[in-house]
């Protein structure tokens, strides 16, 4: 593989991954630099290349490569390719839209049945319109929730609060939580970021990367997705 097909780890100015950059984009953006002459990014080397350690790329041009590592060469030095690049003053988090599908409605519920609170075995799990088709209900992220089995049949073709315990004592003695049946929480469109990872709470000031992510592990998904 080319060096300048190798992929590179952006984090934010809050050590978050916010996306991933082919090598070519990653050098543009360490010799850009702010009108007050900050670097736009910087170069991370995680474990076990490193200990966290920040670099500029005046300093990171310095380094010798390592015995059998890639390299990316001009005409006149070799330099190392960096892996994580960190920037200085970017803050936010990417939105990844989410398409609408069963697995992102079970996601979404966090595998629980909306009506009862079980979370079902997977051949157990049904998509349940809270509005019936057949009152006019439609297919999407807040009309569609994640229900058991049992709980999906209960229900049958009534919306929740129409939805009472049966007076016959043999069937009344099969049903699941409230009469008249009721969401745990309303339905909305979710929107995930890339990466799941919390931020800690404070003032808004670079985290330490001892409690923000093991890169080494982001690094293993990255070079797995990009041989």
């Amino acid at each position: 593989m080319a060096a300048t097909s190798k992929k590179v780890l952006v984090l934010n100015r809050n050590w978050c991954a916010v996306g991933v950059v082919c090598l070519p984009k990653a050098i543009s953006l360490l010799f850009t630099h702010y009108e007050d002459g900050e670097p736009r990014a910087k170069i991370i080397t995680p474990p076990p290349k490193g200990s966290y350690e920040v670099w500029d790329w005046s300093d990171w041009s310095g380094l010798r490569p390592q015995e059998g590592e890639e390299t990316l060469i001009s005409a006149s030095s070799v330099y190392r390719i960096p892996e994580v690049m960190l920037l200085t003053r970017y803050d936010r988090m990417p939105i990844q839209k989410v398409n609408f599908c069963r697995r992102a409605i079970w996601k979404r519920d966090e595998y629980r049945c909306q009506y009862c609170g079980v979370k079902p075995p997977a051949d157990e799990c049904t998509l349940d319109h809270i509005l019936p088709r057949s009152l006019g209900g439609d297919t999407s992220w807040t009309n569609c929730v994640l229900a058991c089995y049992q709980c999906n049949s209960q229900k049958a073709d009534r919306r929740p609060e129409d939805a009472f315990r049966p007076r016959d004592k043999e069937r009344a003695r099969k049903w699941k939580g409230p009469s008249p049946m009721r969401l745990l929480k309303a339905p909305v469109k979710p929107e995930y970021s890339v990466v799941n990872y919390p931020l800690p709470k404070g003032s808004g000031l670079p985290v330490s990367p001892s409690v923000a992510l093991d890169y080494s592990q982001v690094l293993h998904q990255v070079h797995r997705l990009f041989p």
